[in-house]
């Protein structure tokens, strides 16, 4: 979940900084002669076309398949210098943010985590929230039921669960790709419904954009009103929903539910 110019009540956290990258080859530096192999043949052609529309959105598609060629070449150095002129040149804004997350990916294979948190920091990933679950998802049923804090947020309540009640926790997590995986934090972790609340400061009444990446369907309110809502069950990928909601000036709150099934929470 992303607030894009919101500033957070210690943030959840995808914010600033100025990163050193060595400068990076451009196209005009590449050997001239093609290579032998068709998957560099290729990566080689995509990053050129990238570059090319780099201005457009365009150009992500081309970004997204150079990533799924990743695993088959011998170096990941043929993808870093285009993903790092494009994170850190002049390029649309949409192209930047995922040649940015997509350079993130290549320094965490590389083990260098601290890169990969640098670079993702900017992009604003809500990372400091409040948690509270789970609750019953068997059939699918658990997005159409009220749990309780749809119609009545309390951070103090607790919650009937399972012969047991539960409350609200604060979290605060550092993940080096911005994914935060409510099985480690909640249980039980199969069939269940899970809330995080996020509390969003802004200096003054604006709009922004919010996105959400989740594992199963979800409901997205802002400040009690209902801004988004997806029934889908898939891996969770960054930017799956994006919706534009108004921050009132002063603290938002923002509650997210997930419905997950089985697998990544």
């Amino acid at each position: 979940m992303r607030g894009d110019e919101a500033l957070m009540t210690r943030r959840t956290g995808w914010i600033g900084l100025a990163l050193l990258f060595p400068m990076v080859a451009s196209a005009a530096d590449l050997p001239l002669t093609a290579p032998a192999d068709p998957v560099e043949a290729e990566i080689r052609e995509r990053a050129q076309l990238a570059r090319a529309l780099s201005s457009s959105p365009r150009a992500i598609a081309h970004l997204v398949r150079m990533d799924e060629l990743r695993n088959d070449v011998s170096s990941l150095s043929m993808l870093a210098p285009t993903y790092a002129q494009l994170t850190f040149g002049r390029a649309h804004p949409e192209v930047r943010r995922a040649a940015r997350m997509l350079l993130a990916r290549l320094e965490r294979s590389r083990g260098r985590l601290h890169k990969a948190r640098d670079l993702v920091e900017p992009l604003g990933f809500i990372q400091s929230f409040y948690v509270l679950g789970s609750f019953d998802n068997e059939g699918k049923a658990g997005c159409g039921t009220d749990y309780g804090p749809e119609s009545s947020l309390d951070l103090a309540a607790l919650y009937p669960i399972r012969q047991r009640e539960v409350g609200w926790r604060a979290v605060d997590v550092r993940s080096a790709d911005g994914y935060v995986d409510l099985a480690a934090l909640l249980r039980p972790d199969d069939e269940a419904v899970g809330y995080a609340l996020a509390l969003l400061e802004a200096p003054s009444e604006t709009r922004t954009e919010l996105s959400v990446g989740a594992s199963g369907a979800f409901r997205l309110w802002v400040n009690g009103e209902l801004a988004a809502s997806e029934d889908r069950y898939n891996q969770p990928k960054p930017d799956q929903t994006r919706v534009s909601v108004r921050l009132r000036r002063g603290v938002n709150r923002v509650l997210l539910k997930v419905c997950q099934e089985s697998g990544a929470f």
